[in-house]
């Protein structure tokens, strides 16, 4: 049985972190689509992603909140493993205080959504509404049709990737960036 793993944005208490704000964009960012793995119609032709007005300076590898990013880094890493089910989109973080603009980061479109949490073998509840909740969880490998990175059908923030995407991601030398085991997940991916 092969491991999986889940990427977030390590959530740090330091004041230095910088804090994503306003987005300005021609097209609808809706979140409800980007978590569900929908491709994006009509496509961005710009992103402008403005910070909030306490923001830091540390930009991590990933934001993963209602949209997620990816630096540069993460980009390239992926699209040297060959991953193609990824939208990319560029975007300029803006800080409005020192009017720099940070063009490293790209809006992740991740398309498709993939329902394999193996409850047998995972730490799950039913919730009241008659879907899942999780804690510690393992993916059936079987019903990943050989995606190597994914949105989780039963939790759309989280993305999901397989061993050889981990492996090539860990030597990365990502910062700010929580990449582990589908097994250590305690709820809440931070």
């Amino acid at each position: 049985m092969s491991e999986y793993f889940f990427i977030n944005e390590r959530l740090v208490t330091d004041d230095n972190v910088v804090g994503l704000g306003e987005i300005d964009s021609d097209a609808a960012l809706e979140p409800v689509n980007l978590l569900n793995g929908a491709k994006l119609s009509p496509e961005p032709t710009f992103i402008n992603i403005y910070l909030t007005k306490t923001s830091g300076d540390f930009y991590p590898d990933v934001f993963n909140s209602l949209i997620t990013l990816f630096s540069n880094k993460v980009k390239s890493c992926l699209d040297d493993c060959g991953i193609q089910n990824i939208d990319y989109y560029p975007v300029k973080i803006i800080n409005q205080k020192t009017n720099n603009v940070n063009t490293d980061y790209w809006l992740a479109n991740i398309c498709g959504r993939i329902e394999c949490v193996d409850v047998a073998n995972s730490d799950t509840k039913n919730d009241i509404l008659g879907g899942i909740t999780f804690k510690s969880f393992c993916i059936d490998e079987s019903r990943t049709m050989g995606t190597e990175i994914f949105r989780l059908h039963e939790d759309g923030t989280l993305i999901i990737m397989n061993e050889r995407l981990h492996s090539v991601l860990a030597e990365a030398g990502l910062q700010g960036v929580v990449l582990a085991n589908t097994r250590d997940y305690d709820g809440y991916g931070y």
